[in-house]
């Protein structure tokens, strides 16, 4: 029986490609975490300032509605105003918008046909409401509505 004799062979060289790889593999992943990142902060900044602007514009909307139901006159010789703050329920304290609205006589124009109203006795009187809605960190929106209210011309 023969019996072998195993020599211990050297260490190869070993160049080191499993480090190199994962060291990549590492900052590209890197990268991508700190471009989603970015990403999300930039989302929420645009999801807020569409949240402020939204409530701008429901604040303009609730001015009109104010100024119609009687917030305002109609006055042909006076520009009327009214402001509104549009608080948050549950900490009323908290401002969460406000409206200006506005009353302006335009002008004069006989009434719609099928009002009717004779053109003949009577006319419209022509008004401008405009509301602005402010809201949050310079959100603003503006709404304009017309309304005629009917008169004698006597």
């Amino acid at each position: 029986m023969r019996t072998l004799k195993l020599q211990p062979t050297p260490p190869r060289s070993q160049q080191g490609v499993a480090l190199a790889v994962s060291l990549v593999l590492l900052l590209v992943l890197t990268i991508i975490g700190v471009a989603s990142l970015n990403t999300t902060a930039l989302e929420e900044k645009m999801s807020t300032n569409i949240q402020e602007d939204h409530r701008a514009f429901t604040a303009a909307e609730s001015g009109i509605r104010i100024g119609l139901d009687g917030g305002v006159t109609l006055d042909l010789h006076v520009v009327d105003t009214v402001d509104q703050d549009f608080v948050d329920p549950d900490d009323t304290s908290r401002v969460m918008a406000d409206a200006h609205v506005e009353t302006a006589f335009i002008g004069w124009s006989p009434p719609k046909r099928g009002s009717g109203y004779s053109a003949i006795s009577f006319q419209a009187a022509n008004f401008d409401i405009s509301s602005e809605g402010t809201a949050g960190a310079g959100a603003r929106s503006v709404v304009h509505q017309g309304v005629g209210q009917i008169v004698n011309k006597d």
